[in-house]
């Protein structure tokens, strides 16, 4: 065929696709090829505005994403294999992890994968990584930076009959900054340091991880 005469062909295909999408509505859920672009997360569970506050036994702050897969047009899309990783940001001062790290679904009937985390150690930052396996290789879709903190500053995550906060610990804390200051008021003091304390006796439990 003369390329002259392909071109107009191509220009009317997608109108040509809105208007069957018009005529016959939406796609059912499920139909399409997921696309990080039109997908969505929200990020929660945060109880100081600056940073999640995590502690070895599963108290203070628990990390909850919530993943909405989409196709081109936007229309949620079920079954799609996802999983949502937790890794420590090259700029974190200490990680570590007393439950896995790595949760692994399939979205709902409207698109959505929910995961929780909790019972980390160190401070500083992490990215939450959602990746879909629909294809192979699978494709990355967020990459979503996370600021934290826990009375377990150097990351130790010591089982138990240990505690997970340690002396050595709060000679971190003394030393100020963001991840001293628990409560995010803009220095490191007493209900701080009240805050750390609690995390005292406190051993890495992986029993009830989210």
């Amino acid at each position: 065929m003369n390329r002259a005469l392909r071109a107009p062909a191509r220009s009317i295909v997608l109108p040509l696709l809105l208007l069957l999408t018009a005529t016959l509505g939406t796609p059912p859920a499920g139909a399409g090829v997921p696309d990080p672009d039109t997908s969505s997360y929200g990020v929660s569970g945060a109880g100081a505005p600056c940073q999640f506050r995590f502690r070895a036994d599963g108290g203070l702050d628990e990390l909850v994403v919530q993943v909405t897969v989409r196709h081109t047009f936007g229309h949620p899309i079920q079954n799609v294999p996802i999983s949502i990783t937790l890794n420590p940001a090259p700029g974190a001062a200490a990680f570590c992890a007393c439950c896995e790290l790595r949760h692994d679904d399939w979205s709902d009937s409207v698109g959505v994968v929910t995961a929780a985390f909790s019972r980390l150690g160190g401070r500083g930052s992490l990215t939450v990584d959602v990746t879909s396996h629909w294809a192979d290789p699978p494709v990355p879709f967020f990459s979503i930076p996370v600021d934290f903190t826990s009375p377990d500053l150097n990351g130790s995550c010591d089982p138990a009959p240990a505690s997970a906060a340690t002396i050595e610990d709060l000679g971190i804390w003394a030393m100020g900054g963001q991840a001293a200051d628990y409560d995010c008021s803009g220095a490191a003091d007493l209900l701080d340091l009240g805050l750390w304390a609690g995390g005292l006796g406190v051993a890495c439990d992986p029993g009830g991880c989210p």
